[in-house]
């Protein structure tokens, strides 16, 4: 029994267990069982992993990777062989419809040439009890010619080729069931056998390390996602400034004119305040005079002071001694 060509999706893990279609294959006719040669594979993963030493510490995880996806690939190739089975059911279905009908049809044939029979029968009789000769051998010659006709449709449904061919149909299908019965039981014996695999492959220490890895890829793959959105925002941010080189060459110069005006600003502050620190260096000479000044003409006023009482003292000495 051939195979037809189906396409059947390919399905891979999540970092959660679950599975998710990837791509579409087209598959050919393969014999039940079969699988990828693991030297292909392994050409295939030291194509993608390289020679380097980076191999033989992850190849394990993707031998162990491979190998789920094969049972999981042939748990689906078998789902999709029993659907092709039960497309092939449908027209021995027909078959068998078609050929109950032409049983049900010949039994009916056979019930009404019954029925007309004795119909015609009773016509018969009731015209030979009335003494009408002709009648009954109209009558006759009718029942004759209905009778000669049914005979031979009677001998086309029942003729040895049509039974022939009636019992080739039936043999072709009891065969036919019979190779579908093998065949679905066949396939039922390897889905459990593929199911078993998987659920002592999923029991296993390799299948955590697995998903261990797989949890690591789909971190990294989140995190270089982050990275490519905030690459794709700063390339935007950076076009809209290169777009602005107009608007930022203006600011530009208005921050060159403003810091010359403070350093012009500065400068005159500068001088503003040596000014400042000049006048009080004058006025403080200034207050220094006249505190001398005033010191002077004090100290005068006390000499002419002394000199006048000096001079009364005398006076009173001279009249004294006269």
């Amino acid at each position: 029994m051939s195979k037809t060509s189906l396409s059947t999706p390919r399905y891979r893990f999540n970092p959660h267990g679950s599975f998710r279609a990837t791509k579409t294959v087209q598959v050919k006719s393969v014999k039940k069982g079969s699988k990828t040669p693991k030297s292909a594979r392994k050409t295939l993963t030291r194509r993608h992993f390289g020679d380097s030493s980076s191999f033989n510490s992850s190849f394990n995880y993707v031998d162990a990777d491979e190998e789920a996806e094969d049972i999981e690939y042939e748990f689906n190739q078998l789902k999709h062989e029993i659907a092709a089975l039960q497309c092939e059911v449908k027209p021995l279905r027909q078959t068998y419809l078609r050929l109950q009908n032409d049983i049900l049809m010949h039994h009916r044939a056979l019930t009404a040439l019954d029925e007309e029979i004795f119909t015609d029968s009773d016509a018969l009789n009731a015209a030979v009890t009335a003494g009408d000769f002709s009648s009954a051998i109209v009558q006759f010659q009718n029942e004759s010619d209905s009778l000669s006709h049914q005979l031979n449709t009677v001998k086309q449904l029942f003729s040895q080729n049509s039974l022939r061919i009636l019992r080739q149909e039936v043999e072709d299908g009891e065969n036919f069931c019979a190779s579908l019965t093998s065949s679905v039981y066949d396939t039922d014996r390897e889905i459990h056998k593929n199911v078993t695999q998987y659920e002592t492959y999923k029991l296993s220490r390799m299948y955590e390390d697995v998903q261990m890895q797989k949890e690591k890829i789909y971190n990294l793959t989140a995190q270089l996602d982050e990275a490519m959105q905030l690459h794709a925002k700063l390339k935007s941010e950076h076009h809209l400034l290169s777009d602005t080189t107009h608007e930022s060459s203006s600011f530009l110069d208005e921050a060159t004119t403003i810091t010359k005006l403070n350093r012009k600003l500065s400068a005159q502050r500068r001088k503003h305040f040596e000014q400042c620190e000049l006048l009080i260096t004058l006025r403080n000479k200034q207050l220094k005079e006249i505190e001398s000044v005033g010191n002077a003409m004090h100290m005068k006023q006390h000499s002419s002071a002394s000199l006048t009482t000096l001079s009364q003292l005398q006076s009173l000495g001279g009249s004294e001694n006269f």
